[in-house]
């Protein structure tokens, strides 16, 4: 009966009273996580000084989804025997190596040669936000230990949230005011620069979250960036397109046109505006539209009025011609370039004059006749 027990060998004693002390170690939490053995003494048990960290607290800084290598290394007379010497590295009560062995994939003993027993660093691959705290190199020495605390600070790059920010596109509308905005997140805190982008170049227009346009003018549209930055890369930008609208507005070729009759003239306009207006020309109530069937050029046959368009490449601008043919007495007068949108609306007179046709002659005459009669009248009436 005897034989079947198992047979308790020397070194499996000492395996099993390092164990037991490792799990005390384990259990025993000091009363404050920044506590060290060389600050409270009476804390933990005393160790040989022989025997000592090469700096007992650290505060290292990480970045998110980077690596980074927490230290620890001893000083002094370290033993050779893996037996008389364990490290393990915890975080809150949960161990992550043991040895040279882990317990995690992300945190792993940075490989030492064979004869290097002193370092014990430890590599975070992939680091998140929540690896950020205290973390704690535990030494089991000779029935005592050594811990030394490393607090791990995490930065995050700038990341502008979309949702909180303005939407990419907007529409202004001319003489308003309008606030653009860029939130972003990140440790430390990002800074938040705005430009306008002109070609190859950037030009500085605020720096904070919120970007306050006032006073909006057409010249404004284009390109805006918020750029967010916490020197931690890379940095993060978003573009903003502005479209600015406006009322339109009209302008002249000429303000007055003269030509004889049975020929032909062209009164001329430029109208501006955005969205696209409507527009045309209106001679006595009458209003010339554009239609894509007019026949404008010979050896077409000529209509009696005929609109003519052209849109300036590039521009919002349109050129607006009204052609008259054969002309006659009922052609003479005052021709209104129009543009209207619903933001507002725009006109410009062009005068058409000639010579005086036979009726103007004939009133002429009668009007003549009536200041010669009553000339004649008051002057034999004086006599």
């Amino acid at each position: 009966m005897l034989r079947n027990l198992p047979v308790i060998t020397a070194e499996k004693m000492r395996h099993s009273v390092w164990m037991l002390q490792l799990l005390l170690l384990l259990l025993w939490q000091p009363p404050c996580d920044c506590v060290s053995i060389s600050r409270d003494k009476e804390s933990a048990p005393e160790v040989p000084s022989k025997l000592y960290f090469a700096a007992s607290e650290e505060a290292i800084e990480g970045v998110k989804g980077h690596s980074v290598v927490l230290p620890c290394e001893f000083r002094g007379e370290v033993p050779t025997s893996e037996k008389e010497f364990k490290v393990i590295w915890q975080k809150n009560k949960k161990t992550l190596t043991f040895d040279k062995a882990h317990l995690d994939p992300r945190f792993q003993i940075v490989p030492t040669d064979i004869h290097t027993r002193n370092k014990f660093d430890v590599k975070i691959k992939d680091l998140r936000v929540s690896d950020e705290g205290m973390y704690r190199c535990i030494a089991s020495y000779q029935s005592n230990y050594l811990i030394k605390n490393v607090t791990l600070l995490i930065k995050v790059p700038p990341t502008i949230d979309p949702k909180k920010s303005s939407p990419l596109n907007l529409v202004l509308v001319e003489g308003t005011s309008q606030a653009l905005t860029c939130m972003a997140d990140g440790v430390p805190r990002p800074r938040i620069v705005w430009y306008r982008l002109v070609d190859d170049n950037k030009i500085e227009l605020s720096n904070d979250s919120i970007y306050l346009i006032r006073n909006v003018t057409r010249d404004m549209a284009g390109t805006v960036a918020c750029v967010a930055n916490n020197t931690v890369d890379p940095v993060d930008t978003r573009e903003f397109s502005l479209i600015v609208h406006y009322a339109p507005t009209v302008s002249l070729m000429n303000e007055q046109i003269s030509q004889r009759r049975s020929k032909a003239t062209m009164v001329m306009c430029s109208i501006r505006g955005k969205p696209d207006p409507q527009f045309y020309w209106e001679y006595r109530g009458r209003r010339f539209h554009y239609s894509r069937h007019s026949q404008c050029n010979p050896p077409e046959p000529l209509q009696k009025h005929c609109m003519h368009l052209t849109m300036n490449e590039g521009t919002e601008t349109r050129q607006l011609s009204l052609l008259i043919n054969n002309l006659t007495d009922s052609d003479y007068g005052q021709y209104y370039c129009v543009g209207h949108s619903a933001l507002g609306s725009d006109r410009k007179v062009v005068r058409v004059t000639g010579e005086p046709g036979v009726q103007e002659v004939c009133r002429f005459l009668a009007e003549f006749a009536k200041f010669t009669a009553t000339l004649v009248y008051l002057t034999f009436s004086l006599k």
